[in-house]
């Protein structure tokens, strides 16, 4: 009697046994299809900002961007540049230079540090207000006209509409500025 209720117990323990794998190894596939499905929507996903400024949709891959995504940059460059006061323009002119290639940076550095210059010298105030910009995506070239009057302490110095051309280039989805000009229309 104690032999064939210590084979049903064994029996028991064996069969409970392979549930136990079963349910291990079932658990084992289940982890792997959803490490397999969580790899591939990392794989795809995209992310979307939307700064409040944004009214369109805008996107980045790689070395393209749409449209509305260089004209946003472009006008933030040109408000960077241009709308300045004595005790702002050294901190947007820092801001400016985070936005240029490494190319263009030596360049812009010094032509940013002489105007800087002028600015804390001559207590300059300069406000610009854009009424164009046209952007041309295969020369990666922007132009934009507007109106820019500067003042020196309560003096208006100048008042007059100007026409930048600004050289730009996308990489790995940032917006970089490759080259200003800018010229006076009148």
């Amino acid at each position: 009697m104690k032999i064939d209720r210590f084979l049903s117990e064994r029996d028991n323990l064996k069969a409970e046994n392979r549930l136990l794998k079963f349910a291990i190894v079932l658990i084992g596939v289940a982890v792997f299809i959803q490490g397999f499905f969580t790899y591939m929507a990392l794989r795809y996903q995209k992310v979307v900002l939307v700064p409040a400024v944004v009214d369109r949709r805008i996107e980045i891959s790689g070395k393209e961007a749409s449209p509305e995504y260089v004209k946003l940059f472009s006008r933030y460059a040109l408000n960077l540049l241009m709308n300045y006061t004595p005790a702002t323009a050294d901190s947007q002119f820092q801001e400016l230079l985070s936005l240029t290639s490494p190319g263009f940076y030596p360049k812009l550095k010094a032509a940013l540090d002489e105007m800087l210059e002028s600015i804390r010298t001559l207590h300059i105030t300069s406000v610009y207000h854009l009424q164009r910009l046209t952007l041309d995506p295969e020369k990666r070239l922007i132009e934009a006209i507007g109106v820019n009057t500067q003042w020196s302490a309560e003096t208006k110095i100048k008042s007059g509409r100007v026409k930048h051309l600004i050289r730009y280039r996308i990489a790995d989805g940032r917006f970089q500025i490759d080259g200003i000009e800018q010229e006076d229309i009148d």
